[in-house]
């Protein structure tokens, strides 16, 4: 009986010493949450927030001819970019916006295009695919590169929040004639992904 008891009385001694450690652990998580987003002294809450807006109408070099309307798929991905060539040096290409509108400063971490893929005959499709390039740049055709800023919305200082980019898709005209698709074929399954992450101040 007297062991029984003692039973009881060390489990409770358990329940209580992991529910103290559950209150300190919720509050030590909270606490960090609290510092990671706490207001910026004008009552707003910090924010991270950086979107693609704004893709524009293609435009079109040569015969190519559009066969989706990209879309942003999630805040920096670009999707449904799909073409048909039909003669080298066919190229389409789109413009859209990345802005920051959240509050800290962001920087470029690294930039993913997926590799097109193609519908039609093996061979054409192997054809077409040896003399496409596609290029994600600004729009004046600078490269973006890991490291490049995209300052805040509230950053009055160092540069604006908002940068036009281009994607672009190109059939090149060095092509010889053997090497010329004998039927039309599609070119599909790109996306364009930019990934940021934030500037460490110090």
């Amino acid at each position: 009986m007297e062991r029984s008891r003692d039973v009881r009385v060390f489990g409770m001694l358990c329940l209580m010493v992991s529910i103290v450690a559950i209150s300190f652990a919720y509050a030590s998580l909270t606490h960090t949450l609290d510092i990671q987003f706490s207001d910026s002294g004008d009552g707003s809450r910090e924010k991270w927030e950086i979107v693609f807006d704004n893709i524009s109408d293609p435009n079109i070099s040569g015969n190519a001819k559009p066969e989706g309307s990209p879309y942003i798929k999630s805040a920096t991905t670009i999707a449904n970019f799909e073409t048909t060539f039909y003669a080298p040096g066919d190229s389409i290409s789109y413009t859209f916006d990345v802005e920051n509108k959240g509050t800290f400063n962001a920087m470029v971490s690294s930039i993913q295009v997926t590799n097109p893929t193609c519908i039609g005959s093996d061979s054409d499709c192997r054809n077409v695919l040896k003399h496409v390039r596609y290029a994600l740049t600004y729009d004046d055709g600078k490269e973006i590169i890991p490291g490049d800023i995209l300052y805040s919305s509230n950053d009055n200082i160092l540069g604006d929040n908002n940068k036009k980019l281009k994607m672009s898709l190109i059939y090149s005209n060095n092509i010889n004639a053997s090497e010329l698709p004998k039927n039309d074929v599609l070119i599909t399954n790109i996306e364009a992904v930019i990934l940021y992450e934030q500037v460490q101040m110090g």
